[in-house]
């Protein structure tokens, strides 16, 4: 039995070294350095998802006020898009009436200009008949100079 044993033992350790629980002091080395680089690994890792989740969260916060914002801004836009409708809606009424009064304007001006050219053609017209009758009187009293010249004239010839 002991030899049993003692042939067991070997034949374990052949097994076990074949299918590689039995280790060499490198190998077992160079596992623990990658067991430690796993490890670091990790943890900067987790470190980094701990910074992008608290990244997302504040992110989140800024997407809401930014929403929130939004809402607010749309709703100053359709006041003031009503304000505009309503002051477009004023202007219109007192665009038509302004052209109104333009229009009465222009058609006064146009009324006063004729008026005035009237009122010139009447002045060159009564001008021209003072002028007229100045020159008839200017005759008139040229004949009446001469008259009483040839008169006189005459009865001096009578006379003789």
């Amino acid at each position: 039995m002991i030899r049993r044993q003692l042939f067991a033992i070997p034949a374990a350790f052949l097994l076990l070294s074949a299918t590689g629980c039995v280790t060499t002091k490198s190998s077992y080395d160079m596992k623990a350095a990658e067991v430690d680089f796993l490890r670091s690994a990790l943890a900067e890792l987790n470190r980094e998802k701990t910074k992008l989740i608290e990244d997302v969260a504040e992110l989140s916060k800024r997407e809401a006020a930014c929403k929130e914002n939004e809402a607010a801004m749309a709703e100053q836009v359709t006041e003031k898009e009503l304000s505009l409708k309503r002051l477009a809606e004023g202007l219109g009424g007192s665009c038509s009436t302004d052209e109104k009064r333009w229009t009465i304007r222009e058609q006064f001006i146009e009324n006063l200009i004729e008026s005035e050219k009237a009122a010139e053609r009447r002045i060159e017209e009564l001008v021209t008949r003072a002028e007229a009758c100045e020159m008839e009187l200017s005759r008139s009293q040229n004949r009446t100079q001469e008259k009483p010249a040839l008169e006189e004239g005459n009865s001096s010839t009578d006379r003789k």
